[in-house]
């Protein structure tokens, strides 16, 4: 069976943009859809924001407790099982940057608040999008089953905005 080792370079991008990318951006998506769009953006950014943050405390507290490398002959070191935890969490952080950046614009008054909102919900499902495209490229198949990964991932994050306009 031929296996296919990623290129480190590769597999620290994968870490940022991977599954806890993924989860992260469902979310973040969630929250922001959960708050109230009349709210103002500033409180939704500091909603958003400490809900990332919790969850990314808990995802490398998961990590660390009960995830990482395995012992295979001898123990693994507290400080390797803190970075695999680290970096396999680390995506989480950076799946909430640009919905966070449009809210912000908002607060300030760069942009109006109910189009930073929409700008940040926008951000966040072609966020998911765009990773959906990469995952399925990454393991080797062909731009008919990219966009089906696409449109798999952005589907996730726009039934939340669906069940969101369903409980109104």
């Amino acid at each position: 069976m031929q296996t296919h080792e990623m290129p480190e370079k590769h597999h620290r991008l994968w870490n940022l943009i991977g599954p806890s990318f993924i989860y992260g951006t469902i979310i973040v998506t969630a929250v922001m859809v959960v708050a109230d769009d009349r709210q103002p953006d500033l409180d939704v950014f500091l909603v958003v924001l400490a809900s990332v943050v919790i969850v990314w405390i808990a995802h490398t507290f998961s990590e660390l407790v009960a995830g990482g490398p395995r012992a295979a002959d001898a123990p693994v070191s507290a400080g390797i099982v803190l970075r695999h935890a680290l970096a396999n969490s680390e995506g989480l952080l950076v799946s909430a940057a640009i919905p966070l950046l449009f809210l912000l614009l908002g607060a300030v008054g760069v942009l109006e608040e109910y189009l930073a909102y929409y700008f940040a919900l926008g951000a966040a499902i072609l966020s998911l999008a765009v990773v959906g495209w990469l995952s399925v490229q990454r393991r080797g198949f062909r731009w008919p089953w990219r966009v089906a990964g696409a449109l798999a991932t952005t589907v996730a994050g726009l039934l939340v905005i669906i069940l969101k306009v369903l409980g109104k």
